[in-house]
């Protein structure tokens, strides 16, 4: 064997274990590694449902408070409702004992009170037809607005194809192409503008008779209006000169009619709550 041949195979042998044991260290290096950032991540994702879990009881917890506070609430709010309404059952009673003992005055109020209540429908009915009339009226004016705008148009597009037709006239032949179709283009800008004017015929006469009825409505709405008043302040007067024991009657009445409305008011919105 020659020497540089042995020289060679003397080297290559420690070279070789040499990188093999850098790769097995390398190796081992990397493993690691990989193994912490795993353990880490699971450490972070345990971590985080740990800190949801303490996030989600101390919500269970706020809300069974809150649930045994407006239970709390609740017993209160029916007392205060039967309360009310042993209340409201009593001033009814008492009130209709003061009708049985003055039977003409509970009529009489009975009676204006009827007549208010049909004034006010009345009224309300009168508002809502004024209301719709008022709507119409601006859309018929709105309309008149664009069939003058349109008239307008026309009418201009008119007088130009005019001056195009007097100017050919002038300037050319009789027979002249530029004439003709001139002339059909004045023809076609009247025909729109007698259809415009039409429109705008249309539009003005729609405007007069919403006006019209709007006025007749609004009208309809103040006497309405003055109906209310009338029938109100005549009910006000039999409430005065009526006898005492039946307006206090009345008035106890109507207060604890009042009163029962807002406790069950009050009942119902805790018991949405529970």
């Amino acid at each position: 064997m020659r020497p540089h041949f042995a020289v060679r195979r003397a080297l290559a042998l420690p070279l070789a274990f040499g990188v093999a044991a850098a790769l097995l260290v390398g190796g081992a290096e990397t493993g690691s590694a990989s193994t912490q950032a795993v353990g880490a991540s699971a450490s972070s994702r345990a971590a985080a449902a740990n800190a949801a879990l303490d996030v989600a009881s101390r919500r269970d917890v706020g809300a069974r408070e809150s649930l045994r506070l407006a239970r709390a609430k609740l017993v209160p709010a029916q007392a205060m409702a039967a309360h009310q309404r042993a209340v409201l059952v009593r001033a009814n009673v008492a009130l209709n004992r003061a009708r049985r003992a003055n039977p003409a005055a509970a009529t009489g109020y009975d009676a204006a009170t009827a007549a208010v209540h049909r004034a006010r429908a009345a009224y309300n009915i009168a508002s809502r037809a004024a209301g719709s009339s008022a709507a119409k009226l601006l859309s018929a004016k709105t309309n008149r607005h664009a069939a003058d705008v349109a008239v307008t148009r026309a009418a201009a597009a008119v007088h130009a194809a005019q001056d195009v037709v007097d100017d050919l006239t002038t300037t050319g032949p009789s027979d002249s192409p530029d004439l003709a179709a001139a002339n059909v283009d004045m023809a076609a800008a009247q025909a729109a503008l007698a259809r415009a004017k039409s429109k705008q015929t249309s539009a003005h006469h729609a405007y007069r008779s919403a006006s019209a009825r709007a006025r007749h409505d609004q009208a309809a709405r103040s006497r309405a209006a003055k109906a209310v008043h009338t029938t109100g302040v005549r009910r006000v007067r039999l409430a005065t000169t009526e006898p005492r024991g039946l307006s206090r009657a009345r008035s106890l009445a109507a207060k604890a009619s009042v009163a029962y409305r807002h406790a069950t008011s009050i009942l119902q919105a805790r018991r949405l709550r529970v």
